[in-house]
């Protein structure tokens, strides 16, 4: 019985950290700019929202929106491609713990490629953030890493 309970809660504890994972990757990333405001402004599948929000938040003239163009196309890009990589690797996470039934080599090689693209979705988004710095005046920049920093801080994932 306490071998169940332990399965039980370890296959709950994976699927939060499944559903955290899409939703984390949803709600930080930058879809065009910056990081998640507290409204998930870096939404991907919110993208043009996004991006409108992020820069009416900067007051972004004509010409900074048309010098950031390039960036936020590449940057969207990759984006989806990483996005793709974690949808791949929670897959190929859930299989595994479907056919191994327990915490094995496979499963844990599993759940390290789904930390990793993890890891390099949140690298590219801040790479993007701090690259924006060059185009945008030193008040404006300010402000993009406090909306990061605010929207970081309200990521709150402890279980209660």
């Amino acid at each position: 019985m306490k071998k169940s309970l332990q399965l039980l809660a370890f296959l709950i504890f994976l699927t939060f950290l499944a559903v955290a994972a899409s939703l984390g990757t949803r709600w930080l990333l930058p879809v065009g700019c910056a990081m998640c405001g507290g409204a998930g402004f870096m939404n991907p599948h919110r993208a043009p929202d996004a991006h409108h929000w992020v820069h009416r938040q900067l007051d972004l003239s004509a010409a900074q929106d048309k010098a950031l163009q390039p960036a936020e196309e590449q940057y969207a890009r990759k984006v989806e491609e990483l996005l793709g990589e974690i949808r791949q690797a929670n897959g190929d996470l859930g299989s595994a713990i479907l056919k191994e039934k327990g915490n094995t080599p496979r499963v844990q090689a599993a759940m390290a490629r789904v930390n990793e693209a993890q890891k390099k979705l949140q690298a590219l988004t801040l790479e993007h953030v701090f690259g924006m710095r060059e185009v945008l005046t030193p008040d404006q920049y300010e402000k993009l890493l406090g909306l990061t920093g605010e929207a970081l801080q309200q990521m709150d994932c402890k279980a209660e």
